[in-house]
């Protein structure tokens, strides 16, 4: 059951009615049933996974005390990315194993990763800050079966987050929160724009990106440039989308999630960006890698190498591949050269200076998240390289032919290899959506401001476009995958 089929609306809306009808005593009770048919709806399997890992924890948390707590601590932990290594990774260390000893063997091979459940590595990460958060006692162990296994469950976030700190969602499901005019407006915003995302701009955007990476080399120059922005601009819009339909479902019941994304493509330096891009996963990075391995209170070469470790982690999370770690580890050196070359460092002097050296900041980082990007999208090493080194050919006559009407640049761009996959008049309905949602973006502030008649009206005609304009070939989200 996708987030953006008419299924997933008529269940949300339906738990709504019966959370504002019922005691609000009741409510955990019906939003766990709601989420447990959710995760169901998937492959059913699945969820004997996630009840594993819920007992696993609940009992778990309350074993974290007295003289040997953080000795329990790691042995919980242990068990819970020992259960991650298995469903996601065994067959990739395998495989990896049997390569580097030149040994082929299709007997040999493993096919776990098959079965990795939906959302697991999202799950795992929140339990493990959920004990991390017992033993520092910054929390009380939960005592509520049911209200810990809805945090864990609950149907908006399980799959592909954001990812909840225990002082999140878990305390909320303790308060009694209200289900408000404010919240119904806030989460009819996000639901909506969320909607808008996926389904008016990363799926039509998604259709670019497959047809030339599926087969980038029957392309050179342009299309693989114009692929390669697409996914850049597909998984924002993707993974925030995604984001904005679970923070404007719970927002619905009273609930309010953390914020995942904050306008990351204006970022200034690879640091700036992880302080705007997937925040629940960066933070959490920071807190429970980088900080207990020293953080910034070491040696420098130290510290730089808790930051490379930290990211190349977190490559690894992303996706079972070396593309991924290397795409890990060239973030993490990005981060770096962000604290050595820090733009301030360099922004001294007249405005006029510090305008272009901003535009130069921004500009670089772009173009390196952009680059970088190629590894996350591509199917392996090779066909990443074939892209870095051939997404060049031809720019010259390019940008020479661009102003004849010989037909040669039309050729050049469209009629490649597969060509782009998408008719010229379905582009050009995603580059003005992207437009206008970037435009919407920048003045969302001041936007939520303004009278809320105009507000509702303005998410009506945007619910309208959604429907006509939605793309007929939906994809499943990408993130889901991880």
């Amino acid at each position: 059951m996708a987030l953006t089929s008419f299924s997933y609306l008529l269940l949300l809306f339906s738990a709504v009615a019966i959370s504002i009808i019922i005691p609000y005593r009741y409510r955990w009770i019906i939003l766990l049933i709601v989420s447990i048919y959710f995760y169901l709806s998937f492959i059913p399997s699945y969820f004997l996974i996630m009840i594993l890992l819920i007992i696993l924890n609940f009992f778990g948390g309350k074993m974290i005390q007295g003289k040997y707590k953080k000795r329990i601590l790691f042995f919980i932990i242990g068990l819970n990315i020992g259960i991650l290594i298995v469903f996601k990774y065994l067959e990739f260390f395998f495989s990896s194993l049997l390569h580097v000893f030149n040994i082929e063997s299709s007997e040999l091979s493993l096919s776990l990763s098959l079965l990795l459940p939906l959302g697991l590595s999202f799950v795992i990460f929140q339990l493990i800050s959920y004990l991390a958060e017992v033993y520092k006692g910054t929390i009380k162990r939960e005592r509520h079966f049911g209200i810990f296994s809805l945090s864990v469950l609950f149907s908006p976030k399980i799959i592909a987050g954001p990812i909840e700190r225990p002082q999140g969602f878990l305390a909320q499901l303790h308060h009694k929160v209200y289900i408000t005019f404010p919240f119904i407006i806030s989460g009819f915003k996000l639901l909506s724009l969320g909607f808008f995302k996926k389904m008016v701009i990363a799926d039509r955007l998604g259709v670019i990106v497959d047809t030339v990476y599926q087969s980038p080399e029957q392309y050179v120059g342009v299309p693989l440039i114009i692929a390669t922005l697409a996914f850049t601009f597909q998984l924002y819009c993707d993974f925030s989308g995604y984001t904005d339909i679970a923070r404007g479902s719970a927002m619905f019941f009273g609930y309010d999630f953390v914020e995942n994304f904050r306008f990351p493509y204006i970022s200034r330096s690879i640091k700036e960006f992880w302080r705007r891009w997937h925040i629940s996963l960066s933070t959490w990075f920071r807190d429970y890698v980088y900080i207990p391995l020293g953080g910034n209170k070491v040696s420098q070469p130290r510290h730089y190498l808790n930051i490379l470790v930290s990211f190349l982690l977190s490559g690894l999370w992303h996706g079972v591949g070396w593309n991924f770690v290397l795409w890990g580890f060239l973030h993490g050196v990005g981060v770096i050269a962000s604290e050595l070359i820090a733009p301030s460092n360099f922004l001294r002097g007249n405005q006029f200076i510090k305008i272009l050296g901003n535009i130069f900041a921004w500009a670089s980082t772009f173009l390196f998240i952009t680059v970088t990007w190629i590894l996350f999208r591509a199917q392996n090493f090779s066909d990443a390289w074939y892209v870095f080194t051939h997404a060049s050919i031809g720019l010259k006559s390019f940008a020479f032919n661009l102003f004849r009407n010989d037909g040669s640049v039309y050729d050049y761009v469209f009629n490649q290899g597969n060509g782009l996959g998408l008719p010229k008049e379905q582009i050009f309905i995603a580059v003005i959506a992207l437009l206008l949602l970037s435009i919407f973006e920048f003045f969302q502030a001041r936007w939520d401001r303004t009278n809320v008649l105009i507000r509702v009206s303005l998410y009506i005609l945007l619910v309208l476009g959604i429907i006509n304009l939605s793309f007929v070939y939906e994809r499943p989200f990408i993130y889901v995958q991880f």
